[in-house]
């Protein structure tokens, strides 16, 4: 499914030049296990024969349990509606898909055969600080590798990178559709003509209710954008309008003096 939104982004782009970078801002929490979109619900220690180890009473963590540590199994939550809300670009995280879990297992750091002493109690028994094993592991030079079980019991990464690639997808088109529905259907370009579209141009222009000005350059760009839905199997229309007279039409009082 994420060809199909790379696809469609690409496709609207020359309508909706900054759609993709809307999306992208939207979402962008997503890529990041260390977020708040990432919620780890529960952490076990298992061996290598999946079971899960006692802690024993504390306050550490005993040798035969580090000795015995092979895996973090985690219980990922990803919650795509916690994404920041950006209002400033039309996209609502309220109306994302829901929470998915996956259960995933993460190689536990190793030192002389048992998992490293930099991983301490309170990250493995506290929820709070379940995600400073990622932090821990990075100063350590070790990779949180996330890992899914597979049919044979052996965790994979490729396994595991299928769930986070599909809710991503999931939750980056429905940003899509409200990307575009917010700069391209909201505008009602699509069933209006070229020569419209360019007649309306001008440097003011309201955004939310809010007036913004346009440099010449982004006016311009905006022209530009309207003709970019043209191409050898779209053809402009036979009468499209006098491009040199739209672009000095556009401009403000200004800096149409400025052109005589």
């Amino acid at each position: 499914m994420e060809h199909k939104v790379d696809f469609l982004m690409k496709r609207y782009t020359s309508v909706c030049p900054d759609v993709r970078s809307r999306v992208n801002a939207a979402t962008s929490k997503l890529f990041d296990v260390t977020s708040d979109v990432y919620e780890f619900t529960s952490l076990h220690v298992i061996d290598n024969t999946g079971q899960a180890i006692a802690t024993g009473p504390g306050p550490g963590l005993p040798a035969p349990f580090r000795a015995a540590a092979t895996y973090f199994r985690i219980e990922l939550r990803l919650v795509p509606r916690l994404c920041s809300l950006r209002t400033d670009i039309g996209i609502d995280p309220t109306k994302f898909p829901p929470s998915s879990n996956r259960a995933v297992y993460v190689p536990v750091p190793r030192v002389q055969n048992q998992m490293d002493v930099f991983i301490t109690r309170q990250m493995v028994m506290d929820q709070a600080h379940h995600k400073e094993i990622i932090t821990a592991m990075a100063a350590l030079g070790e990779e949180f590798s996330m890992r899914a079980a597979t049919r044979d019991g052996e965790p994979d990464n490729d396994a595991y990178e299928k769930w986070p690639k599909q809710q991503i997808a999931k939750t980056q088109f429905q940003a899509l559709e409200q990307a575009l529905t917010a700069t391209y259907v909201g505008l009602q370009q699509g069933m209006e003509t070229p020569n419209y579209q360019l007649a309306k141009l001008n440097m003011i222009r309201y955004e939310g209710g809010t007036m913004m000005y346009d440099s010449v350059a982004t006016l311009f760009g905006r022209i530009a954008t309207i003709l970019n839905g043209f191409n050898h199997k779209n053809h402009p229309p036979t009468n499209l309008s006098d491009l040199a007279g739209v672009a000095f039409q556009t401009l403000n009082t200004r800096n149409q003096g400025r052109c005589g």
